[in-house]
């Protein structure tokens, strides 16, 4: 496998980590801060972060599958 191409899933694999980790922390202090704070999040804003994690780990799940297969 070309190294180029490897340093490429290698690089967009850690920043959908980083992306999914930043979104799943933001879900969880949105709720724990809704009572605290004035403005909070619309529950259709919820719905749809929650969607954003849940395909951002699919694409997780793909590029770990791409480099396995280049192996």
């Amino acid at each position: 496998m070309n190294y180029l191409i490897f340093i490429v899933y290698v690089a967009t694999l850690l920043l959908v980590l980083a992306i999914t980790i930043y979104n799943i922390l933001f879900t969880f202090y949105s709720e724990k801060a809704k009572n605290e704070l004035a403005i909070s999040l619309p529950s259709f804003f919820n719905k749809l972060l929650t969607v954003n994690i849940f395909l951002a780990l699919l694409t997780l799940l793909f590029i770990l599958y791409q480099i396995l297969k280049n192996l």
